[in-house]
């Protein structure tokens, strides 16, 4: 029997010292990246949501047979006013400018007559990403605020000319060659598509 024999199988000093040298290493090497990651996630969450919400105007537009708007907006306060570069957004059939706070009503008769503006259908909060920037503009180059659809699901021929026409998607806080940007595009039929603006490749179904 051997009695003077060491069974210790614990880490050193010096080997708990590289150890954590080693962990550290790793550590600052993915920290960016998963940075990143997290940054472009937000931009296609953000992407999805304004098309989710165009979607949903159109579809309700066609239910109800009547005009029904998505809207961009700067917040969701009792203070909140239309803004082309607002990250959040509501579906109503009136203006919500100033009424952003008020909860979505519950659906009553086929046209929505009844009720006080601004009679909203549904609303999403972007202040979750606040890095996120959202741009609209019409077919025009000119800012927007605003997609009108008519009971057909078309865009609202009264409000055409100052329809959003595209949504430009990216992040204010990565460089622009890590930024994986997206944009919506919105036909006058009121058919919406999610691309992306880096994709040269006309062959792409992710071209823009």
């Amino acid at each position: 029997m051997c009695l003077k024999c060491s069974h210790d199988s614990g880490f050193t000093l010096i080997e708990l010292m590289i150890t954590l040298a080693v962990l550290g290493i790793l550590i600052s090497l993915a920290v960016p990246e998963f940075r990143l990651a997290i940054q472009n996630a937000q931009i296609r969450r953000a992407a999805e949501s304004a098309m989710n919400g165009i979607n949903l105007a159109r579809a309700e537009a066609l239910r109800r047979n009547a005009v029904v708007r998505f809207q961009l907006v700067d917040s969701l306060s009792a203070t909140c006013a239309l803004s082309s570069t607002g990250a959040s957004w509501v579906v109503s059939r009136g203006n919500p400018a100033g009424l952003c706070d008020v909860a979505p009503a519950a659906p009553t008769d086929s046209s929505s007559a009844t009720g006080s503006d601004p009679k909203t259908i549904q609303r999403y909060s972007g202040a979750g990403a606040a890095t996120v920037t959202l741009n609209a503009s019409t077919s025009a180059g000119a800012a927007a605020t605003t997609i009108a659809f008519d009971g057909f699901g078309r865009i609202a021929a009264t409000s055409l000319a100052s329809a959003i026409s595209t949504i430009a998607v990216d992040s204010n806080a990565l460089p622009a060659s890590d930024s994986r940007d997206l944009r919506l595009t919105i036909t006058t039929a009121g058919q919406v598509r999610l691309c992306d603006p880096a994709v040269s490749d006309t062959a792409d179904p992710r071209h823009c």
